[in-house]
Formats: C-alpha cells, structure tokens, sequence
C-alpha cells in the first residue's frame, strides 16, 4: 500500500477521519436531500458542522491539514473544501446566535462539498460504514 492510498484510508475511514466527523450530520444530510423540513437549531446545525472541521485532526488543538495533505489530490482537494464550506457556515451560525440576527439558513455549499467528499472517498474505495448512496437516490 502507497503512503499516498494509507493517508486516503486514514483520512476517509480512519479514527479520526470522515468515518467519524462525518456520520454527525449525515441524517440532516440524508433529510435535506430527500426535502424533508428539518426544525434543527442554527446551533445544533453549526455544531454538525463544526465536527466536519475535525477530519483527520488529533482532537486536540492540531487540525487535520498537515495529514489531509498528504492524501491523493482527488481526496485532498474535496476534503479541504469540505471543511472551508463547513467552517464558513459553522462561523455564520455560531455568529448570528452570538449577535442575535437571523442566520441565512441556507447550506448549500457545505452539503455539495460534503457530498463530493463522499464521493471522492467512495471512488477511492474508502466509504465511510454509514453513507449508503442506494439510501439517498432510492436505486
């Protein structure tokens, strides 16, 4: 296995990576794909977020970028993506609860990376356990 296809697996399915920090949203994910109306909180929603930021970090107070960016340009491109969407709207979020103004609910960006980043980890053979794309399309 090439250091390359290790940091891959690491980075999708490994402890500390989307296997982990991305399960916490993949039900609102799941809702918001299938149009159903979701009543989460702009915090609950930044928190589910805020964990996506934590791909292959220690948990500590390092962040994952030194790993992510070792791992093979198609994964490290839609990690990195995800997580600049992800904190950008977690920061929107985490803001408009702290000022008291409404949050523009609108998650787009955050969600078709998080998808590309599935996917990227799907096509590279490292899915993570709980993302099942026969779910999510009905096929």
């Amino acid at each position: 296995m090439s250091t390359e296809s290790q940091v891959d697996r690491l980075v999708c399915i490994g402890d500390e990576g989307l296997e982990r920090w991305g399960l916490g949203i993949y039900a609102t994910y799941k809702d918001l794909l299938q149009g159903k109306d979701s009543s989460m909180t702009a915090v609950t929603l930044a928190r589910q977020l805020t964990d996506l930021t934590m791909v292959a970090s220690n948990g500590e107070n390092e962040d994952g970028s030194k790993i992510i960016n070792e791992a093979s340009s198609e994964i490290r491109l839609a990690i990195t993506k995800m997580i600049q969407d992800a904190d950008r709207k977690a920061q929107h979020f985490a803001d408009a609860a702290d000022k008291r103004f409404a949050p523009d609910n609108d998650v787009t960006d955050a969600m078709t990376s998080y998808t590309q980043a599935l996917a990227a980890c799907t096509t590279a053979g490292y899915q993570p356990s709980w993302f099942n794309i026969e779910e999510l399309t009905g096929n």
